[in-house]
């Protein structure tokens, strides 16, 4: 990357970003051997969340489930290799007590993501940062968590009651 003041300022903005406007998300990518999927655990910042129309005429309200996922390249690796997004991968997202799993898809004609035929495209100039489109396919309540057991912890020389071993001397 040139050290120009531009490049510089970009920089700083991601480093911004990614500190202070992301989300920790898991990036899943199937085994292709049939084993358990592998998880990256990343920070990720929310793109566009889709279209939404209302009809002037009647009630009409359409929605989409689509969402830009903005991931450092950096960031995705999986056995110290980087990680190109491909469709089907997965990218589950925690949101008001509930696990929200998008599919990784493709844009559609969308010329700016190399073709139309990809499921990502650079985000930025320096080529750093990964803006990966998701489709919702599945929500759930996430799983309780169980209450932790605080261990009493008791002083050497102290007894439960008030006042210790030697109270009563």
């Amino acid at each position: 990357m040139p050290d120009d003041l531009f490049s510089r300022g970009m920089a700083w903005l991601v480093n911004k970003q990614r500190r202070h406007c992301s989300r920790p998300v898991v990036y899943e990518r199937a085994d292709p051997d049939g084993g358990p999927p592998r998880l990256i655990p990343v920070p990720a910042v929310l793109g566009q969340h889709g279209a939404s129309a209302e009809a002037s005429v009647q009630p009409i309200r359409i929605d989409s489930d689509d969402i830009d996922f903005l991931i450092a390249a950096a960031d995705l690796v999986l056995d110290g290799q980087p990680v190109e997004p491909r469709v089907d991968d997965r990218i589950r997202m925690e949101a008001n007590g509930r696990v929200r799993v998008y599919e990784v898809l493709p844009r559609g004609n969308d010329p700016r993501y190399r073709g139309g035929n990809t499921p990502w495209r650079w985000s930025d100039p320096q080529q750093t940062i990964r803006r990966i489109r998701g489709k919702l396919v599945d929500e759930y309540p996430m799983p309780a968590k169980r209450p932790r057991k605080t261990p009493r912890v008791h002083r050497a020389g102290h007894s439960k009651e008030r006042g210790g071993e030697d109270a009563g001397q």
